[in-house]
């Protein structure tokens, strides 16, 4: 993030000079609509300042961001278990797309499916 290029995106929020949230995007793009999407990754606010407007702040300068670079979409995954989560961002108007299923692949299992031979080659 913090590296010429990066890709990736930061915003803290601050209250009194105090740090008390933050939000980690980056841009990927939507082949459907032909147009950039902003991703948010992260989104933090302390638990103490939760309440208080840090991450509906943090939400909308982040929509202004996405509105700026004519993206047609801001996104973000929230895990299924994390009502609170969940009902803040639905009190904002933002719908669960419930219909995809997200999918991963990580550690040895990344590995071995890179690592397979095959004769079809890709240029």
């Amino acid at each position: 993030m913090f590296a010429e290029n990066s890709g990736v995106f930061g915003l803290i929020c601050e209250l009194n000079g105090i740090a008390i949230g933050s939000a980690i995007y980056f841009y990927n793009y939507s082949t459907w609509l032909a147009k950039p999407v902003l991703y948010l990754e992260d989104l933090y606010v302390s638990p103490q300042f939760r309440g208080k407007g840090a991450g509906v702040k943090l939400l909308q300068v982040l929509a202004k961001i996405a509105l700026e670079n004519n993206c047609a979409r801001f996104e973000w995954s929230c895990l299924d278990w994390n009502t609170p989560a969940r009902d803040f961002y639905h009190s904002l108007g933002a719908q669960a797309q419930e219909e995809w299923v997200r999918y991963r692949m990580s550690g040895q299992t990344l590995i071995d499916f890179a690592n397979i031979d095959s004769d079809i080659c890709l240029r």
